[in-house]
């Protein structure tokens, strides 16, 4: 029996630069930000003699690394969903056209004009992959590109339509399928405004907490300085 193959696990690197970013700079950024932290709270160990200020710049230096350096799990995030938009949008003009009677083939060279230079590529792809192999496969890697598994069951009628040559079965399985899967979307599209509503509620309220702090901060530091005096 032959061994399967394991899914190879990708670096930090491999994963920054995947979706676009510099890990120069992440790390850049990093550093900055924990010297900043770090080099605070020794300001302030010195005026207050207090190590509680020191472990508390540590902890924060911590967190902040950690949330800087999994920037490219939130960017990954953010183009996962852009492009499962786009994928909905783009669709959206290819159900019109199958509708009115145009086969898959041409109705995909159509949709290209409605999408984004890198999603029209897509779409090329999979029409130079469709003419040359008339099976499944194209298909199902097309819509691997897409993190959802709705979208694969969408492209897959699409291929029973070619297969069948326009059977009404299958197309009517199509328009099923894809209206599930723009309602999914439209859902999740609300939730992210809802989402991006209430953190921009949020921060006023961060800085006035963040104001408050430094003002106690100040307190401390003119409060060991005066003790320092006596």
């Amino acid at each position: 029996m032959g061994k399967r193959n394991k899914k190879t696990k990708l670096s930090w690197l491999e994963k920054t630069r995947k979706v676009g970013l510099n890990p120069r700079n992440e790390i850049i950024a990093v550093a900055l930000v924990d010297a900043l932290m770090i080099g605070g709270g020794i300001y302030l160990y010195f005026m207050t003699k207090q190590i509680s200020v020191i472990l508390s710049s540590l902890l924060l230096s911590l967190f902040a690394s950690m949330f800087f350096l999994s920037h490219h799990k939130r960017e990954k995030k953010k183009q996962e969903e852009s492009l499962l938009a786009e994928f909905v949008g783009v669709f959206s003009y290819f159900a019109i056209f199958v509708e009115n009677g145009f086969p898959v083939y041409n109705a995909l060279e159509e949709v290209e004009i409605y999408a984004s230079e890198l999603f029209a590529e897509k779409i090329k792809t999979l029409l130079f992959s469709i003419d040359n192999d008339k099976s499944l496969m194209p298909f199902l890697h097309f819509a691997d590109e897409f993190p959802s598994i709705e979208v694969k069951q969408v492209m897959i009628s699409i291929y029973k339509m070619v297969d069948q040559g326009g059977n009404d079965a299958y197309l009517r399985q199509f328009f099923t399928l894809f209206d599930e899967l723009s309602s999914n979307e439209r859902k999740s599209e609300n939730k992210r405004k809802e989402d991006r509503f209430g953190t921009s509620c949020m921060l006023p309220l961060l800085d006035s907490g963040l104001t408050m702090m430094l003002i106690v901060v100040g307190v401390i530091v003119v409060i060991g300085e005066m003790l320092n005096g006596i």
